[in-house]
This record gives structure tokens, C-alpha cells and sequence, in this order.
């Protein structure tokens, strides 16, 4: 009697039932296990399957309870590429690609590692230092310093003025020693043999076309005429012809600039000191001892007055004589001549 019925007080069997439901084939039933299908006893053939650790086959079949990561070891954060997630395990941070690479280990610090290409590369370059007895820089890592800290004599006290080296610009005042002007041979080792000194340039002098010249050897500025004030003066008197030049153009009430220049005058004329008016000489020539191809006027062959007291006899000031180049000392009340500078050092 069918489960749920009763017949003549006789209750169903609960395993009686209508099977007709049923559909399931033999290939969807567990293998050996046996169930009822429209009423047929079905024996199942689904085989137990268990996953390989060597193959991405998932073969069709039953599979009991585990998980991956059992049946494969190797499915671990430290296996997967860092921002892959394979099977809910997030790769590790540390797990990079590293065909980009191409770091040779003497391009990498001395002593560490880095992954390059799949293969780990120990860094052999080694720490250096700059000597400061040598201009050689060795390849090699640099600490951070700064090149005055490697040789404290690099500072703007030892580099030329207005030179500027490694980033310090110079304060050194450098006074080089000019040729005389002798070229002749007297005597083997003599001036004229050895010509030694800082070559003139050429041209020497630069006509400036406004009263005044410029010596390209020194740099100093100097009046055309080298006789403006048109007279010999005492030593005071030359300071005040000096200091008028500065404030009118004129010295002695004479105008020291070219006619066409007139009124044209700048404001830091001096009388030249010794080694300033002494550079003007030509060892080579006399009368005047000027380099040839000047372009002054007015030069006098006799004495000119500088702005240097003679320390012997303070009462008296050095002098230059034109005709010879010869320096020498006179009293400040002697009238000698005046010849004006400007710029320079």
C-alpha cells in the first residue's frame, strides 16, 4: 500500500511512493548507488574524482570535500604576482615581474641584491672618495659631501677674481708680470734672450675716439693727452688738476679731453701711482719709452709725477721719466708733469 494510504485499517509502507517523478539516469547517480525513477530501480555510475596537483583538468565526476590550496601546496601568497588573485589567495607584494630589469652588478652599490631579468644580482660597485691632491674622479657610489669639504683651499679667497669654479666665484686679485718690450740679445740669459713676462696683447692700446685711451694689457683707462694740464706742476697742484678733471673736464683751465668731446668727463680720474705709470714703459724704445704705435699726443720726454710718496723722504714722491723709462724721486714742490688715470683694479 502507497505511503499516506490506508486500506481496510491497513496503513501504506513509508518506502512505498509514487516514482514517476522521477528522472535521473544512471550517469547522474552516484556509482553503485541505487534509486527508484519512474518506476525502475536505477544503479548509479558517477565516478569519484579527485583533483591533480600537476593538471588543470577538472575531469567530470564527484569530488569529496577539500580545498586547493590541500590539493596543490604551492597555491600561496608567496607563488602568485603581486595584484593576481587566483582562487581567493591575493598574490604577494614582494612577487614582481622582473624582465624590465637590466642592472649589471657593477652598476649596483657593493653588497646588495636585486632581482633582475629572474635572476638575483649582487651589486659590486664600491664607495669612493675625491682626494684632494688629484683632479682624477674614480668611477664608483659618491657619499654626499661638498667639493670645499674634500679640499678646504677651494674658496673664492684662491680663485682668480671673477672666475668662478664649482660654484664659487673668485675674490683673488692676480697682479701678472708683463715683457718689458726688449727683444734684443746682449748677453745669453739677458731680458731681450729670455723676453720672459705675459705677452702684450695686440693691439696694444684702444683709441677710444673720446680723449681717451685704453691699455689692453692692464685694463687701465688713460688720458689721450699726455700732457693736458699743458705745464709742469707741483706734486699738490697735480692732485688738484686731478680732482678738477673729475668735476669740470678740465685741468689747469685747460680742456684734457678731445674738442669734440668737450664737457665729457668721468668722475674717478687719479694720479697714477707707481707701478700704474711704470706699466706704460717699453724697455726697447726711448724717447719716449712707449710701445711703439701708440696713439697719445702731448708726451713729454722728461718726468711725470706719480701718487707714491717716496718712503726714504716723505717729503718727496716717485717719479717716471719718459725719455728712458727710469724712476726715480723729487721733491713734492718740483714741477714735473701730470698724466691722469681712470679704471683698472
Amino acid at each position: 500500500i502507497k505511503s499516506g494510504t490506508t486500506i481496510f485499517g491497513v496503513e501504506g509502507d513509508s518506502n512505498v511512493v509514487n516514482t514517476s517523478s522521477g528522472d535521473a539516469l544512471a550517469a547522474e547517480l552516484m556509482s553503485g548507488k541505487k534509486a527508484w525513477v519512474d518506476g525502475a530501480e536505477v544503479t548509479g555510475t558517477i565516478q569519484t574524482q579527485t583533483l591533480a596537483n600537476n593538471s588543470l583538468n577538472v575531469p567530470v565526476g564527484f569530488y569529496t570535500t577539500t580545498t586547493l590550496d590541500a590539493v596543490d601546496s604551492d597555491l600561496t601568497a608567496a607563488n602568485i604576482k603581486s595584484g593576481a588573485t587566483i582562487f581567493g589567495v591575493e598574490g604577494d607584494s614582494n612577487v614582481v615581474n622582473t624582465s624590465s630589469g637590466d642592472a649589471l652588478a657593477a652598476e649596483l652599490m657593493s653588497g646588495k641584491k636585486a632581482w633582475v631579468d629572474g635572476a638575483e644580482v649582487t651589486g659590486t660597485i664600491q664607495t669612493q672618495t675625491l682626494a684632494n691632491n688629484s683632479l682624477n674622479v674614480p668611477a664608483g657610489f659618491y657619499t654626499t659631501t661638498t667639493l670645499d669639504a674634500v679640499d678646504s683651499d677651494l674658496t673664492a679667497a684662491n680663485i682668480k677674481n671673477s672666475v668662478n669654479i664649482f660654484g664659487i666665484t673668485g675674490t683673488l686679485e692676480i697682479a701678472p708680470v708683463p715683457k718689458t718690450g726688449q727683444t734684443t740679445l746682449y748677453v745669453a740669459k739677458d731680458d731681450g734672450d729670455l723676453e720672459k713676462g705675459v705677452a702684450w696683447p695686440s693691439p696694444r692700446f684702444t683709441d677710444n675716439s673720446n680723449g681717451t685711451v685704453t691699455d689692453n694689457l692692464t685694463g687701465l683707462i688713460w688720458l689721450k693727452k699726455a700732457n693736458a694740464p699743458n705745464a709742469t706742476r707741483s706734486w699738490a697742484n697735480a692732485l688738484i688738476d686731478v680732482n678738477n678733471l673729475n668735476t669740470t673736464g678740465f685741468m689747469n683751465g685747460i680742456n684734457a679731453l678731445d674738442t669734440s668731446n668737450s664737457g665729457t668727463h668721468q668722475t674717478d680720474w687719479r694720479l697714477p701711482n707707481i707701478r700704474e705709470l711704470h706699466s706704460l714703459i717699453d724697455y726697447s724704445r726711448s724717447n719716449p719709452a712707449l710701445p711703439t704705435g701708440h696713439p697719445f699726443t702731448n708726451v713729454i720726454n722728461s718726468i711725470y709725477w706719480t701718487s707714491t710718496t717716496y718712503a726714504v723722504i716723505t717729503t718727496s714722491a716717485l717719479n717716471v721719466t719718459f725719455a728712458s723709462g727710469l724712476v726715480s724721486a723729487g721733491a713734492k714742490t718740483t714741477g714735473y708733469y701730470v698724466w691722469p688715470v681712470r679704471g683698472g683694479q
